[in-house]
């Protein structure tokens, strides 16, 4: 089931089509791009008409995502499923250290408010006299101690 969930995640928010053919076109491996699609070419097809082919889906990645191209990319690679089944496949383990980092950056944060809660309820139940000394006070002899914690 999480695997579902984070397949579409991953599919509808990260690796969609225009974020696809934008990083290929203009990220950092860039020009390993370019070397490809040259060398999937035709010798015989001018460089200047590879060139346009490139800036063509530089265009085509700002476009909408209704657009064909992205459509057909959409299609052809089917990433959420593809991920689903991969994900699927990872031991429990391998699966945990592909999630943890994504909430590694939260953690602090969690564990942070996660001690600020837990004090403030136990600031709510001393004043309130919920726990502690002054609800054994309270409750007098009928106050029964547990035996773990009778002095001897």
């Amino acid at each position: 089931e999480v695997s579902q969930e984070f397949s579409e995640f991953l599919a509808d928010r990260v690796l969609t089509s225009p974020r696809l053919i934008d990083e290929l076109t203009n990220g950092q491996l860039r020009g390993r791009f370019e070397q490809v699609l040259r060398g999937a070419v035709p010798f015989v097809v001018p460089d200047s008409v590879v060139a346009a082919a490139a800036n063509g889906l530089r265009d085509i990645a700002i476009k909408s995502i209704d657009h064909s191209v992205h459509l057909y990319v959409e299609d052809r690679l089917d990433i959420q499923k593809t991920l689903c089944l991969r994900l699927q496949v990872l031991s429990p383990r391998d699966f945990e250290d592909l999630l943890h980092p994504v909430f590694q950056e939260d953690e602090i944060i969690l564990i942070v408010v996660g001690g600020m809660l837990g004090a403030a309820a136990g600031l709510i139940q001393m004043r309130f006299g919920w726990g502690g000394p002054q609800a054994v006070r309270k409750l007098g002899a009928r106050a029964t101690v547990p035996v773990a914690f009778r002095r001897a």
